[in-house]
């Protein structure tokens, strides 16, 4: 699946658009958060984090121009930054 059909799933139905992303990008996402925070954080902590990364990306997602880069490196700047902020609250 394409970086592009998936955008348009999401943009068509919600749901079904951020499940195809989720499991695309849930492995990647995962093991960007508890690079950051396996050793401060909770198994609890990690998870929360990535569903807020997944839950970022959707509220952000006009921010997603794929002439500048791909989901992946979106999604990935959006967890990786999330498990930062939350590793030093």
């Amino acid at each position: 699946m394409t970086d592009n059909e998936i955008l348009d799933s999401i943009y068509c139905d919600a749901a079904d658009g951020m499940t195809m992303l989720i499991n695309s990008y849930a492995d990647l996402v995962y093991k960007v958060v508890y690079d950051v925070l396996s050793d401060v954080g909770t198994q609890e902590d990690i998870q929360d984090c990535v569903c807020d990364a997944f839950e970022a990306f959707f509220n952000n997602i006009d921010d997603a121009d794929l002439s500048r880069g791909s989901i992946k490196g979106f999604l990935g700047v959006i967890a990786r930054r999330r498990a930062i902020n939350l590793r030093f609250t």
